[in-house]
């Protein structure tokens, strides 16, 4: 027998399927949804602006008065006393650089004695693979930064710490022989040595420095005490020029502990800024270390903004800029970071969505920062209302409401 196709209730057949699909897909919707999350994590982030920055001291240089065989006596950015010696001065060039040797040798015996006291302290062996992680991370962090003399630093904290290592784990027993042999090398150079014929002293206290450019008298920081354009311009114009400089020279002393950076900048960040407000500041080819700095001068026109900031915090390397790039830290923030497409507005607050063993929750945030990609907000951990740490925030999601269950 032949069966007949009844093309109708074949089309009705179909249609009726799809509006099965169709109602399945639209409950499978409305009570069971995927969302995109991400968790929210602990940020400590800074709203900077990059400027350069022109550096004003009140200085002068050092002269070697005409004496040819010397040996400094004080590190870059040390502090000096008024008649302090800076440098010692030898009848001949080797029994300058035999003091400079001595020197030397007597900061290794320092370091070695150092680290033997510190390796048979209470540190233990994985205490001192975990500081030799960290320095290995900072000596590329600051290389990548260009930060050579703070990768040079690491890199001895790195050594020290490697010797503290084996000393501490027993694979180095004893380290006499070789203070031995170093402590011999110090009494043949001190046999050498000869007497001191002249001394080079400070006329007034302040912070030697071991470099001199010939811009000492003309960049002091009276310049800055009415930053206006024409005084901005000038100051930028005589760091930029070149001068004839003689060599004649061992270094400058810098007069107080006070110094200058000024700026100028079209960002209306600033704006918030007030002569005597606190403000810091970050040099990256210095230090990556927050320096402190207060407003001495602020001046908006044309456009621009005129920045004078001065602080104490004193080093070798800061007291040697001119010129560089540094970063003025507008504002800093500690707390959730979040996408930003995460905040949604809900009865006209602000909040997130929170997935929560497959339920949205919704919870307010006060936020701190938006960035171009994501939010930082308040982080409160006693608040167990509030976003907390590792919350799977939606970050992707439609129809989405308290209480809905997702997948």
């Amino acid at each position: 027998m032949r069966l007949r196709f009844n093309f109708i209730k074949f089309l009705f057949i179909l249609f009726f399927i799809f509006l099965l699909i169709v109602a399945v897909y639209q409950i499978y919707c409305y009570f069971y949804v995927s969302a995109s999350t991400e968790y929210a994590t602990v940020i400590e982030c800074e709203d900077t602006v990059a400027v350069s920055g022109y550096f004003l001291r009140d200085e002068s240089v050092i002269s070697a008065e005409n004496s040819k065989y010397i040996d400094i006596t004080v590190n870059s950015g040390e502090k000096i006393s008024k008649d302090g010696t800076i440098a010692n001065v030898y009848s001949t060039e080797d029994s300058a650089k035999i003091q400079s040797q001595i020197r030397e040798l007597q900061l290794r015996i320092d370091e070695i004695n150092s680290v033997i006291s510190a390796a048979h302290g209470y540190n233990t062996g994985a205490t001192y693979e975990n500081e030799i992680k960290k320095d290995a991370i900072s000596i590329s962090e600051s290389i990548s930064k260009g930060n050579i003399t703070a990768a040079f630093e690491a890199a001895a904290d790195f050594t020290s710490n490697v010797i503290k290592s084996k000393i501490s784990a027993g694979e180095i027993v004893d380290y006499s022989s070789k203070l031995d042999e170093l402590e011999g090398q110090m009494e043949q150079l001190k046999a050498k040595s000869s007497a001191v014929t002249n001394y080079i002293t400070a006329p007034s206290s302040g912070y030697y420095v071991s470099k001199a450019d010939g811009l000492e008298d003309k960049l002091n920081m009276q310049l800055s005490d009415d930053i206006t354009p024409d005084n901005f311009d000038k100051i930028v114009n005589t760091i930029n020029t070149e001068t004839d400089f003689s060599s004649n020279y061992i270094g400058k002393l810098v007069s107080g502990s006070q110094w200058r950076v000024c700026f100028k900048t079209d960002s209306d960040k600033f704006d918030k800024l007030k002569v005597g407000s606190t403000v810091n500041i970050r040099i990256p080819s210095v230090t990556d270390a927050k320096i402190k700095c207060s407003v001495a001068g602020i001046k908006s026109t044309d456009g621009f903004t005129y920045v004078v900031l001065e602080s104490n915090v004193i080093s070798g390397d800061i007291l040697l800029q001119r010129c560089c790039e540094i970063d003025v830290i507008i504002d800093s923030y500690r707390g959730l970071r979040i996408d930003k497409n995460a905040i949604r507005k809900v009865d006209g607050k602000e909040g997130v969505y929170v997935k929560n063993n497959g339920i949205l929750k919704y919870r307010e945030v006060d936020i701190l920062y938006i960035g171009s990609t994501f939010a930082v907000v308040k982080y409160d951990v006693l608040n167990g209302s509030g976003l907390q740490a590792y919350d799977e925030v939606v970050v992707k999601g439609s129809d989405l409401y308290d209480g809905k269950v997702v997948a």
